[in-house]
């Protein structure tokens, strides 16, 4: 809904979102990393969500993701996310 729809989340719910989003980034071997690549992926396409992903330093979670033994398709995802 917050992606497909014209109405975007408001900045104190973006921010938290995408904080949490970026903490389970952090999180070893999480479990469902996969899953929260493909919100980002989804998430990032949007202008606004970009933004905080960036000022929250979003993008180093995504690079220790990467310099870490992830698989093809994980390295593909976050690289998309990087490419947004």
């Amino acid at each position: 809904m917050a992606c497909w729809g014209k109405i975007v989340m408001d900045e104190q719910n973006q921010h938290v979102y995408v904080t949490w989003l970026r903490d389970q980034l952090r999180i070893p071997n999480n479990d469902y990393t996969q899953s929260v690549c493909r919100c980002l992926q989804i998430l990032l396409r949007i202008d606004g969500y970009r933004k905080v992903f960036f000022e929250i330093d979003g993008v180093s979670a995504i690079v220790n993701v990467l310099s870490s033994r992830v698989g093809f398709q994980l390295q593909y995802q976050l690289t998309f996310c990087l490419w947004c």
